[in-house]
């Protein structure tokens, strides 16, 4: 991977981890008693984090046996916000005073991470996207 392409895959991570963090705001919105515009203003706001989002999305998710997240998917939706602020705050402190640093293994490891996270990044928010919109219809929330 070249220095352009790993700038190109943080902003990716970067989207993909919002549009998750959104669509998981909004599926526990749809599932959650009470008024789906109140509970959007609840979980939109600064006083909910997306962890407690995801865990109370999960105990709602698993009041009954048709789930719409894997315990896969839930150990990772636990994992997003650590790994995005690793790349937001950590991940070219790791190799950029390196010199040469493309060609070094700090850069190497990071780059490799930024791959895999990017992959299964792409494949959660699609699958976090189709649970949107069926969790949506399904509450009749749209």
């Amino acid at each position: 991977m070249t220095f352009v392409e790993f700038n190109y895959y943080i902003g990716d991570i970067i989207k993909y981890a919002q549009l998750i963090e959104h669509d998981i705001r909004y599926i526990f919105a749809g599932l959650a008693q009470g008024d789906f515009k109140e509970n959007l203003e609840l979980v939109f706001s600064n006083r909910i984090t997306l962890g407690e989002v995801v865990k109370r999305l999960e105990i709602l998710d698993h009041s009954d046996n048709e789930h719409f997240f894997s315990e896969a998917d839930y150990k990772y939706l636990r994992q997003i916000t650590g790994k995005r602020n690793h790349y937001v705050h950590e991940a070219y402190l790791n190799f950029i005073y390196i010199k040469d640093f493309e060609h070094s293994k700090e850069f190497e490891l990071e780059a490799k991470k930024l791959e895999e996270d990017h992959l299964k990044l792409v494949k959660l928010s699609r699958i976090v996207e189709e649970n949107r919109i069926k969790a949506l219809r399904i509450y009749n929330r749209v």
